[in-house]
């Protein structure tokens, strides 16, 4: 394999209490298979999830770079130069992690929230 692929993800609905780990991580299985169906070589080397809400102050929770210092640290790197990873996402707050994170290739897709970011409502 060519890179290292993760998911970095808030997920304040289990620090509100909607939803439990388990749930969460059900959400997650599930996402790993549909991918596996999509592309048999498809895979998450891992998931770095924030389950803090806003009030929590949480420096991992997106737009704090956290999680992607996390990453950057696991995957060996956290020395190379800011364009050695891409960070793709459909938020501001996303874009702003980033940035926040070093990340020096940043794209921001018109799928959920990025379409009515970019002005692409319909």
């Amino acid at each position: 394999r060519g890179c290292h692929v993760s998911l970095i993800t808030n997920q304040s609905c289990v620090g509100k209490g909607i939803i439990s780990e388990r749930e969460l991580d059900d959400i997650h299985k599930k996402l790993g298979e549909m991918l596996l169906e999509e592309d048999g070589d498809a895979v998450l080397d891992n998931v770095y999830i924030c389950t803090s809400t806003r009030e929590d102050d949480d420096r991992r929770m997106k737009p704090g770079p956290g999680m992607i210092e996390e990453a950057k640290h696991d995957f060996g790197n956290r020395n190379q130069n800011e364009f050695s990873c891409v960070f793709i996402g459909d938020t501001l707050t996303d874009m702003m992690a980033a940035m926040a994170g070093g990340v020096g290739l940043r794209v921001l897709v018109e799928t959920g929230y990025g379409r009515v970011l970019m002005g692409r409502n319909a």
